[in-house]
């Protein structure tokens, strides 16, 4: 009995050890993220610092310029939210247009015809294939299915986009449309608004 405790003690002790030991390795690596983040810091003061010299020595306000620096980023950014509503728009055009003989039941030339168009629209984030696939996954061929399941693909394959460029490091140009993507609001479809 008294092995047993003992050995139950050991165990335990073991087990701290470990967590202590991973606690330190986490423990190092934020403090190496944390010097690099320090440095970066470091280096963007002092570009800064040139900067407004720079400008200063021509004559131009810093701050003003740093006003307009911040309004054209809005501005980009807007227009990236537009470009991807337009996307979007395009989109739900070609789902409308593909019932061509107005039933809302949508037929295998249909959705043929559909995979064919999205292929044409710029930023769809699917093939047409991976659509036909989902859409051949539903029981009811239907227009509105059709919509909710393109609608669905839409935003899965966009938040993979997302979190794909999350991974890559930037550095310091964009690469993607970026984080602010229009499809993180909520649609109403039947106005074609986003709320």
């Amino acid at each position: 009995m008294v092995s047993s405790n003992a050995e139950k003690k050991r165990e335990v002790i073991a087990s701290l050890r470990l967590q202590t030991w991973r606690m330190k390795e986490a423990n190092d690596e934020i403090r190496a993220e944390i010097d690099l983040m320090q440095k970066e810091v470091y280096r963007l003061k002092t570009v800064e610092t040139k900067l407004k010299d720079i400008v200063e020595n021509q004559g131009y306000n810093f701050a003003a310029m740093y006003d307009i620096f911040r309004e054209n980023k809005e501005l980009n950014e807007v227009k990236k939210e537009l470009a991807e509503a337009i996307g979007f728009q395009n989109l739900m055009t070609g789902i409308l247009r593909t019932d061509t003989n107005r039933n809302h039941i949508i037929g295998d030339a249909e959705l043929n015809l559909l995979a064919f168009r999205i292929q044409s629209i710029e930023g769809v984030p699917f093939t047409g294939r991976e659509m036909i696939d989902r859409f051949g996954n539903t029981r009811k061929r239907s227009l509105t299915t059709l919509v909710d399941v393109v609608q669905e693909l839409y935003i899965e394959k966009r938040r993979e986009q997302t979190s794909e460029t999350a991974k890559i490091p930037m550095d310091g140009t964009p690469t993607k449309l970026g984080s602010h993507l229009l499809w993180k609001r909520r649609f109403d479809l039947n106005v074609g608004m986003a709320v």
